[in-house]
């Protein structure tokens, strides 16, 4: 709950923006360093309903040379691999 509150905070910010300046600042990237395996985790979590629920199963394996922090812009990140992940369990069998 937390996690999807924060990603809908930053989506109605992000609104919010484009409203008083009358632009669009989706070319903005926040550069910001994060753990990207929390993240992906994160994610999978909030999936992880709806995988249960169809009888899906989902597992991460990651890359041992995966670096643990990366500098990028982990809101755009977060909605990016969610939508993926979202896409793929939603029209998986």
């Amino acid at each position: 709950i937390n996690i999807s509150g924060e990603q809908l905070l930053a989506l109605l910010n992000s609104v919010l923006d484009i409203v008083a300046t009358g632009k669009q600042t989706e070319n903005h990237v926040e550069l910001k360093a994060f753990k990207l395996r929390e993240l992906i985790q994160s994610i999978a979590d909030l999936e992880l309903p709806t995988i249960t629920l169809k009888k899906l199963e989902l597992r991460l394996t990651f890359s041992d040379d995966l670096p643990e922090m990366i500098e990028s812009d982990p809101v755009k990140i977060h909605r990016i691999l969610l939508n993926l992940l979202g896409n793929a369990v939603k029209f998986t069998n």
